[in-house]
């Protein structure tokens, strides 16, 4: 279901689909936003696949775009460079509740070996276009670094992007609604809502008046990591229960609301990825 106030989507049964941005790989496109050329996606890394444009090994960073991304299953072996004249890099492998926050000017790339032996699915969104190899956008936005040490242009000072297990993150609890845990994994950062992942236990019941979801972002996200969760959208006056499973999509912007009605809320507890809100 897709308005223009509100996406919902039962990513389950999405068909994969070829990502022409990134040869080899496919992925399932869940919000592309035509003002900004930013995108939400489920991509599949294929075992062994490597993106049939590049040659290793390779590396870039990006000019102005933000990346993130949580991984769902698999393994994909990713290296992390601090500076241009780090030619060895730090191997990261993307597995199950990995967490990238990856800010512009951080280079990363791809070595010959290891590759995947499993393939791997992640969650991925971007603020902007051109961080796809084949993006028509990628010549100015994404910068190739040789593997040597004879530069010949001057590169920015680069930072380092966030990788890490949000299994190792502690919960805490959540700031608002009693009962209820959030681990905050990102700020906030221009057109990317702030990044949190919240757990509703089996017991949970939402207050007599229900409970009203509010954002820091036009427009909110969440996905469902695992569990079940029962929700009610707004639009235009009318109001539909949704029951959300694991792999669920759920985007709402002005003109649509989001709320917890009053009875239980989830039949054996839930956490939730959500971005620009913490379900509260």
């Amino acid at each position: 279901m897709a308005t223009k106030a509100l996406t919902y989507l039962d990513t389950n049964v999405m068909p994969w689909e070829d990502n022409p941005w990134i040869p080899g790989f496919k992925r399932r496109l869940l919000v592309h936003d035509d003002s900004k050329g930013s995108e939400i996606r489920i991509d599949y890394v294929p075992p062994g696949c490597i993106p049939d444009v590049l040659e290793l090994p390779h590396r870039h960073y990006h000019n102005t775009v933000t990346e993130r991304a949580y991984t769902l299953y698999g393994d994909f072996p990713h290296w992390e460079f601090s500076e241009a004249e780090d030619l060895e890099g730090d191997m990261i492998v993307f597995r199950r509740h990995l967490f990238m926050d990856r800010p512009p000017k951080t280079i990363h790339g791809l070595m010959p070996e290891p590759l995947s032996e499993t393939g791997c699915v992640l969650l991925y969104w971007n603020t902007g276009p051109g961080t796809g190899v084949a993006e028509p956008e990628a010549p100015v936005e994404s910068v190739d670094i040789p593997f040597d040490d004879s530069f010949d242009i001057d590169f920015p000072e680069f930072g380092d992007a966030r990788l890490f297990d949000t299994g190792e993150v502690a919960w805490r609890q959540h700031s608002v609604v009693p009962g209820w845990k959030v681990k905050s994994l990102a700020d906030a950062h221009e057109n990317s809502g702030a990044v949190s992942l919240v757990h509703i236990p089996a017991d949970w019941n939402a207050p007599r008046d229900g409970l009203a979801v509010s954002g820091d972002d036009p427009a909110p996200w969440l996905f469902v990591i695992s569990g079940d969760l029962g929700v009610q959208v707004a639009e235009n006056g009318a109001r539909r229960d949704i029951g959300l499973q694991e792999g669920a999509f759920l985007m709402w912007r002005t003109g649509a609301s989001l709320r917890m009605p009053r009875k239980p809320a989830t039949d054996g507890g839930c956490t939730v990825l959500c971005v620009g809100h913490d379900l509260s």
